[in-house]
């Protein structure tokens, strides 16, 4: 945002409502394919977001194939599901094993 440039109070509204509607999603994913030219405005809008030190760290995938992800969401479950072990050594008692 330039500096000195003042948002419409129905732009700041529209902010305001979208923090305080907003919610994690982890189900109730819809069957049907994103539009190429949603996903385009979605991935932009990610890589503007603000970052630590503004150095936009984040990479992105997108995974059409439904057997890719499959295999991508059981390869993330395994480590999810083991129990959390020490570290020897390290003065660590909250790290994965």
């Amino acid at each position: 945002m330039t500096e000195g440039v003042a948002f419409e109070v129905q732009e700041r509204d529209a902010v305001y409502r979208a923090i305080a509607t907003r919610r994690d999603v982890r189900r109730g994913f819809l069957d049907k394919p994103l539009p190429d030219d949603l996903i385009r405005r979605l991935l932009c809008a990610a890589h503007s977001a603000p970052s630590v030190g503004l150095m936009q760290p984040s990479r992105f995938i997108l995974i059409r194939d439904q057997g890719i992800r499959r295999a991508v969401h059981v390869a993330f479950l395994q480590p999810t599901n083991e129990p959390w072990l020490p570290i020897p050594g390290n003065g660590a008692n909250n790290t994965r094993g």
